[in-house]
């Protein structure tokens, strides 16, 4: 008996101290999870916010888009006016593309007026001066 009652002394603030660790331990852990669980809130809300910013903006475009299609008087009309203002820009980029290559012959094809003659073949020499 004297034993056990020494032991349990002994026990005691060693269990004590061992629950004191646990509650200690859980409390750390779920202030992480409240920290980490902020900034996952944060991080959404962020996400959230940037997603109906881009929504707001496609939704004004393809409204845009719309007016000129009826504007122009169908899609294909519009897609010819839409190429129309950026031809210069085209342009310029296919002509930087293409300005160190050198060309021995350029050769056009042409299809006519109608489908139902044949295609003609032009070749042009390159001359350099």
């Amino acid at each position: 008996r004297l034993e056990k009652a020494k032991g349990a002394k002994i026990e005691a603030p060693a269990r004590a101290e061992k629950a004191m660790t646990v509650v200690s331990a859980e409390a750390e852990a779920e202030q992480a999870r409240i920290v980490a669980q902020g900034f996952a809130d944060a991080k959404l809300m962020e996400l959230r916010a940037q997603a109906q910013g881009e929504f707001e903006v496609l939704s004004k475009k393809a409204a845009g888009l719309k007016e000129i299609v009826d504007g122009c008087g169908g899609s294909q009309a519009a897609f010819q006016m839409l190429m129309l203002e950026h031809l210069d820009h085209l342009a310029e980029t296919s002509s930087k593309a293409i300005s160190n290559i050198k060309f021995d012959k350029v050769v056009v094809w042409d299809g006519g007026a109608s489908t139902s003659e044949p295609l003609d073949l032009l070749t042009f020499d390159i001359l350099e001066f």
